[in-house]
């Protein structure tokens, strides 16, 4: 071989290494085995960091965990279908045609008695009659009168009340106090526990607010009226019974299905995890493990209430009221009682309205006392499965499967929406497989960076090679 033909032979090579190495530092390229390990090293710790986080639950996992179960009622197309159950609305038009609020509880017995001759199954009152009726007679007469007054003895207008419920069946609401209840309701509920005590696993308050004796004694039941409010203020999951100090108290809605089922006791399942399962006669409601349930909500819709003042002038037909669970509220202005949920602001009777309709309806929203468990081995079964697929793949790649697994995750929690009205986070396993993707965009930067780094190394000794 002649010495023009071997330079030229070398200058092709050379050629072809400059033009391999040019297309390796403008190409996507791919992780090297040093940094394939380093990787596989991060997204280990970061997967166990996340898993741990879970378990803590910081406020922010909580927040977008709400917002991910926000989202699927946002998109819910089905709304719950009203069940046997209607509004009595003390609205703005009866608050003008009766009188300003409160009401003598002559009124409120008149509305007892209507309901009751209508054939009211149950009769359910968002309202807490802790104190004797200032409209009485006597009480008003006594305001004139230099003798002591009687303290918290029941009017007359108290009996009439207490003797027209007596006729009825009345549930009575029970309202949360910061402080120590004076003591238990007069009337209490019975509860029978099966397995674990369900107390240990229960939201608790620290006292209740009761209803006057002679009107606890002549009800059927009380219920407490509590929520329980997220960090935003908002509703999405209600206790149907609650841990006091002086016992267990049912919510006013479980309550007043009690009553209208016609059972004597509540039945609690629970075991170490917690509740399972609150159950009456035929009636079985799945909760999480502190003995609540999610609601679907709806819109606020007025149409179906009936005015009390309708109801009084004898405008409403029977039908509208027999066997019926009816609830008795405010919707007027500025006397409603108003709870925000994820379907926005409901007047609480309404609130109370839609919780029986979700429970008879078995429209329920389920978030079983496993479903952590579901959500911590989908972050770690998808995390690991992300961090294998992406070592010998370029950025296209990454793009496919990243977007591929995101978007099989958010399929599963719809479809544990859909199918079984499941509560499932994905907000936190998608989270954390961003986090994963951000690491291998980082690693894949690092690995350009390096390829153009060796590239302009190789041309520059080109050029000298060339000038000597």
């Amino acid at each position: 071989m002649t010495a023009e033909r071997k330079i030229k032979l070398q200058e092709e090579q050379e050629r072809r290494r400059l033009e391999s190495t040019l297309a390796e530092a403008t190409s996507l390229p791919t992780l090297r085995l040093r940094s394939k390990l380093l990787y596989s090293a991060v997204v280990l710790l970061l997967t166990a960091a996340a898993l741990l986080l879970r378990v803590y639950d910081p406020w922010f996992v909580q927040t977008a965990r709400n917002f991910a179960f926000d989202t699927y009622q946002q998109f819910d197309s089905e709304p719950v279908p009203q069940g046997p159950t209607r509004i009595v609305a003390i609205d703005d038009e009866s608050l003008g045609r009766i009188g300003q609020w409160p009401w003598p509880r002559s009124v409120m017995s008149d509305i007892v008695n209507a309901l009751a001759g209508k054939g009211a199954a149950v009769i359910g009152l968002d309202s807490i009659l802790a104190e004797p009726d200032r409209m009485s007679p006597e009480r008003i007469a006594g305001t004139w009168s230099r003798e002591p007054r009687s303290g918290l003895s029941p009017s007359a207008n108290d009996r009439a009340l207490a003797v027209a419920m007596q006729s009825a069946k009345v549930v009575l609401a029970l309202g949360p106090s910061p402080v120590k209840s004076s003591g238990p309701p007069s009337r209490l509920t019975e509860f029978v526990s099966v397995g674990e005590d369900p107390a240990t696993h229960l939201f608790s308050i620290p006292g209740t607010v009761k209803n006057l004796d002679i009107l606890e004694l002549a009800a059927k039941g009380v219920g407490s009226t509590n929520g329980r409010f997220d960090l935003d203020g908002l509703i999405r999951r209600v206790p149907l019974v609650w841990k006091t100090d002086w016992g267990l108290a049912p919510s006013l809605p479980l309550e007043m299905l009690r009553i209208f089922n016609g059972d004597k006791f509540i039945l609690i399942r629970s075991d170490a995890v917690g509740v399972e399962q609150i159950g009456l006669k035929g009636i079985h409601i799945s909760t999480d493990e502190h003995g609540a349930v999610f609601p679907r909500f709806r819109v606020s819709d007025r149409q179906s209430d009936i005015p009390v003042w309708k109801l009084m002038a004898g405008e409403i037909g029977e039908e509208d009221i027999k066997d019926r669970m009816i609830l008795i509220g405010a919707t007027a202005t500025g006397l409603a009682s108003v709870v925000q949920t994820s379907k926005g602001a409901l007047y609480s009777v309404d609130f109370y309205r839609q919780i029986l309709d979700n429970i008879l309806s078995g429209r329920l929203l389920w978030r079983p006392s496993f479903a952590i468990a579901i959500e911590l081995i989908m972050t770690a079964l998808s995390a690991g499965a992300l961090a294998l697929l992406l070592l010998n793949r370029d950025l296209v790649s990454f793009l496919v499967v990243a977007f591929g697994m995101e978007g099989l995750i958010l399929a599963i929690g719809e479809f544990a929406y859909r199918q079984y009205s499941m509560l499932i986070d994905v907000s936190y396993p998608i989270a954390i497989l961003l986090i994963i993707s951000l690491v291998f965009l980082v690693f894949l930067y690092v690995a350009i960076a390096a390829n153009r780094r060796r590239a302009s190394l190789e041309m520059k000794r080109s050029s000298t090679h060339r000038a000597a």
